[in-house]
């Protein structure tokens, strides 16, 4: 089972934005605030959906990159964010 999922969403193809969905919703703040501070992203949302059941973050990148390299970033610190919280024994 896969701790977080990450997707390009391309509603206006010139703005381009990443949804990221959470398996476990309790860690969406610390997880934000990771997120954020990558050099790679300009802003992040959390999001409802529409049953107003579950959080996901939307993210916009920076003008100076790609949607795709801004994916690259989020994968990298989610793994390392997921696996350190799992050999803490958090996630046991």
């Amino acid at each position: 089972m896969k701790n977080f999922k990450v997707e390009i969403v391309k509603i206006h193809p010139e703005n381009p934005y990443v949804k990221i969905y959470l398996h476990k919703q309790n860690e969406i703040d610390k997880i934000y605030s990771v997120i954020e501070q990558l050099l790679t992203v300009n802003h992040v949302n959390i999001t409802m959906n529409q049953s107003e059941t579950r959080k996901s973050l939307v993210v916009y990148p920076m003008e100076t990159c790609s949607a795709e390299e801004m994916v690259c970033e989020i994968n990298k610190a989610l793994n390392t964010f997921f696996q350190k919280n799992f050999y803490d024994g958090r996630f046991k």
